[in-house]
């Protein structure tokens, strides 16, 4: 058990906003409002492990502002151990025994261990409980916190849930988490609120800085499990590379069917043509037959985002298209609107484009996401009037702040192309500059290729790694992305883990990108690429 007592702190998560959580939140400070009041309540939080019980407990701490504090965590391999919880929980105010009726406080000594004293009946104890809570309480609020509740001895359950029934008006709060109220005893007596999973909002707003396919993938798998989703946020190449070996080795093929499609959008933004096609063709072999359409709607998403990122709009647009149509519900179909409506565009054919960008400026609206929004008036540019597209550019270029990078270069991209075309030469190298760097950073190369030609076509000289006499540019793609990675210091086997790729498959690439680079060892490649 872990033991603490204090003052709230009224800081870190009591500054927080806990995503997806406002109700909770609000009966949380109402009871320690009324606790101030001289009035008691305590509350069951229960919901499978990850989904924010926890989380809430340290938002009622931080918020426990002149408020004494008790709190007990359970741990598994304690349970055995007869009023351990009890003992760690009122372990703090133990020197108040004394001020409690001579039976009661004889009964808890002889449960703690502190005296020769045969052990009372429950009852006894549950009142003693209850009485110490109550003068622990005496002229200041007390907030008693009781974390997996599931794993404290059986006996503290029962004593704790004894005085929390019984509790009416000492200023006292108890609060308790719990995975299930079934496994523990009496604990279906105490009132409780379920913690579910958070709305798809909250929970995209704990993932900043993704792409939205990785983001609403995390999402889907999360459940709204918001540990689940931080959990992913991570490293989302690594973990999905990672899932798909376990769903791989445990027969999961459905699963495995998911996670290739997922991977091929990301090596498709990556412009890794060969690897996008191989996992998006083995998804499909297993999500066609069997109607599996979001399955299919993504592994054709990346195959139209890896043809828009090669210049393929006509094949690209097909993609998307199909992907739309496999889909089957139209709300998810959003992530790949925009897609969608800049293929049409490049295509030639604006007229398909129109509807989709109405209908995405529509869902914007109504879910209020920032990167959706942006997504969103950068299509309505594209589609719409020249008279109002500058004004929808810089709008979408405001809501990335802060998001996806990928998602902000393309919107660099295609604002610094209009600039270009309407003349404005100076205005558009600012863009096109900006979302070059970014697609340089992301390894996007593809589209960093796409936004150094456009450079150049704005008077710009060409970027060094572009040039054909530059050793740099004397690389494949692949190959110049396993060389900045290690450059990094990064281990063969740290990048293939990031590239999806096997340690050999790196080896095979340093190998032949060194003579290319006139270099001979892993030392120099820093201070190459530095120059």
């Amino acid at each position: 058990m872990m033991p603490g007592r204090g003052r709230g702190r009224g800081r870190g998560l009591g500054e927080r906003v806990v995503q997806g959580r406002a109700e909770e939140q609000c009966r949380i400070r109402r009871m320690l409002d009324d606790a101030h009041r001289g009035e008691s309540n305590c509350l069951l939080l229960h919901g499978e492990a990850g989904i924010g019980k926890t989380t809430l407990l340290e938002y009622a701490v931080a918020h426990a502002e002149g408020v004494s504090v008790l709190r007990v965590e359970g741990i598994e391999s304690e349970m055995e151990l007869a009023f351990g919880g009890l003992h760690q929980l009122l372990l703090p105010v133990l020197e108040r025994l004394d001020l409690l009726p001579p039976p009661q406080a004889g009964a808890l000594r002889a449960v703690f261990g502190l005296s020769d004293e045969t052990v009372r009946d429950r009852l006894t104890i549950g009142l003693a409980t209850l009485s110490l809570l109550s003068e622990a309480g005496a002229g200041k609020p007390l907030l008693c916190v009781v974390d997996d509740l599931q794993w404290l001895d059986r006996p503290s359950v029962d004593a704790l849930v004894f005085a929390a029934r019984r509790l009416r008006a000492e200023g006292v709060v108890m609060l308790f988490a719990t995975r299930e109220t079934s496994s523990v005893s009496g604990a279906k007596a105490l009132p409780h609120v379920p913690v579910t999973g958070v709305d798809r909002q909250s929970a995209s707003s704990m993932l900043p800085g993704l792409a939205p396919p990785v983001s609403e993938w995390i999402i889907d798998q999360a459940q709204g499990n918001p540990l689940l989703a931080l959990g992913r946020h991570d490293d989302s190449h690594a973990h999905a590379a990672e899932a798909l070996r376990l769903a791989e080795a445990y027969d999961l093929d459905h699963r495995a069917a998911h996670l290739r499609a997922l991977l091929a959008v990301l090596a498709a933004a990556r412009g890794e043509e060969e690897h996008a096609r191989e996992l998006a063709g083995l998804a499909m072999e297993y999500t066609r037959p069997r109607d599996v359409g979001r399955g299919t709607a993504d592994a054709l998403w990346a195959l139209g985002l890896l043809d828009l990122g090669l210049g393929r709009a006509q094949d690209a647009l097909a993609h998307l298209e199909a992907a739309r149509h496999a889909v089957g519900h139209p709300l998810l179909t959003r992530h790949l609107m925009p897609d969608l409506i800049e293929a049409a565009v490049r295509a030639g054919h604006p007229e398909r484009a129109r509807e989709p960008a109405k209908q995405l400026m529509s869902w914007a609206d109504d879910l209020q996401q920032p990167h959706f929004m942006a997504q969103a008036h950068r299509c309505a540019a594209l589609t719409g009037p020249d008279a109002s597209a500058e004004k929808y550019y810089a709008s979408a270029l405001d809501l990335h702040d802060g998001g996806c990078d990928f998602e902000r270069a393309r919107t660099e991209l295609l604002y610094g192309e209009w600039l270009r075309r309407g003349r404005r030469k100076l205005d558009a190298r600012d863009h096109l500059r900006t979302a070059r760097e970014l697609f340089d950073k992301l390894g996007a190369q593809p589209w960093a290729r796409r936004a150094a030609t456009e450079l150049q076509a704005a008077g710009e000289t060409s970027h060094p790694a572009d040039a054909v006499d530059s050793p740099i540019g004397r690389l494949s793609s692949q190959e110049r992305e396993v060389v900045r990675l290690a450059a990094t210091g990064a281990t063969n086997r740290e990048i293939a883990t990031r590239l999806f790729l096997s340690p050999r498959t790196v080896g095979h690439h340093l190998y032949r990108a060194f003579p290319k680079l006139g270099i001979s060892s892993r030392t120099e490649l820093a201070d190459l690429l530095a120059s």
